[in-house]
């Protein structure tokens, strides 16, 4: 039988609503940040620079097509989740991100998806902005303000996804990256510290029992899922030999339901990166507009040697069906 027409998603592109900027030029105390010289920079000392790219839909659709993207899910640039802000300029960070990206998708619903913002400072407020906006995903932290992801006052968050079936996209949570204070030089808080942090955010979930907690989960990792995927043998060795405590479910289980993106930077490590997590939880994801990111993943993928069915599958259908695209 004829196979109809590949539609590629990338699940990594990140976004800025031009309302952000506007609405800190207008309210700076109101979003914990001062617009100067077209440049957000936040309480927090994060700096964001309006770029066409980045803050706007136009602007990146001649790249998408260039890298045969047909629908991006878009996400906010992480440096601007406002986790270390108070509870209320949280929530007025999120209601306006989430307001500006649905327009956005609603404008362009051909191209884009919204991914929604939640404040985790604020687990209360980002169950019910959940159980309100309905969005088919949702990004968060790899950790919020330091905290695991198993940390148990975050637990009704993953409950609430678990529930609504709401598909968690997990990227490195920029200013609490793990051992931060050791990858100060080079860059090595991006180069290191954000797969670190993202494979601990896997474990916690893992070993916390989180994912034992919420059998229906539906959960994916930036950046390859870090460095977690060399080191599940590790983890799964430590568990048969009673270092871990926090689950009874092998490791083995449990990596199963985890979801990576594509982004490796190399190609044997991308094929490695299939073998172990396996074609059905790999999607395509460019982390585009970023300087880490790479917009050439759809070619890549392509070139691995993989089957029709598998190279169908990461460049859109796995993530297709988690976002309930309608492929008809």
């Amino acid at each position: 039988m004829a196979l109809g027409k590949r539609i590629n998603i990338d699940i990594h592109q990140h976004f800025v609503p031009e309302a952000y900027f506007e609405a800190v030029g207008k309210e700076p105390e109101a979003f914990g940040a001062t617009l100067e010289n077209g440049r957000i920079r936040t309480n927090s000392g994060h700096t964001v620079k309006w770029d066409a790219r980045r803050c706007t839909a136009q602007g990146r659709l001649q790249d998408m097509n260039d890298a045969r993207v047909d629908i991006a899910a878009i996400s906010l640039l992480p440096p601007l989740f406002g986790y270390s802000q108070p509870a209320e300029v949280g929530q007025r960070i999120c209601t306006m991100v989430n307001d500006a990206i649905s327009e956005v998708a609603k404008i362009n619903p051909e191209r884009f998806i919204a991914v929604g913002h939640v404040p985790l400072q604020d687990v209360a407020a980002s169950v019910a902005e959940l159980e309100r906006r309905k969005f088919a995903a949702v990004q968060i932290g790899s950790n919020v303000n330091g905290r695991n992801l198993d940390d148990p006052d975050l637990l009704p968050f993953f409950q609430a996804a678990d529930r609504l079936g709401t598909f968690v996209f997990v990227h490195p949570t920029v200013g609490h990256i793990i051992g931060k204070d050791r990858l100060k030089r080079y860059t090595l808080t991006n180069l290191i510290g954000n797969p670190t942090d993202t494979a601990t955010g896997i474990a916690s979930l893992m070993f916390g029992g989180v994912l034992d907690a919420c059998p229906n989960l539906k959960i994916c990792f930036a950046h390859a899922g870090g460095s977690a995927p060399y080191l599940w043998g590790r983890w799964a060795h430590g568990q048969r030999v009673g270092l871990t405590k926090g689950t009874t479910t092998p490791v083995d289980t449990l990596r199963r339901r985890i979801y990576v993106d594509s982004l490796t930077h190399s190609p044997s490590a991308l094929r490695f990166l299939v073998s172990e997590a396996g074609a059905d939880h790999v999607l395509l994801g460019s982390d585009y507009p970023a300087d880490m990111g790479d917009n050439g993943q759809v070619a890549k993928i392509e070139k691995l040697g993989l089957s029709e069915e598998e190279v169908r599958k990461i460049t859109g259908g796995n993530a297709a069906d988690l976002l309930r695209i309608d492929r008809r």
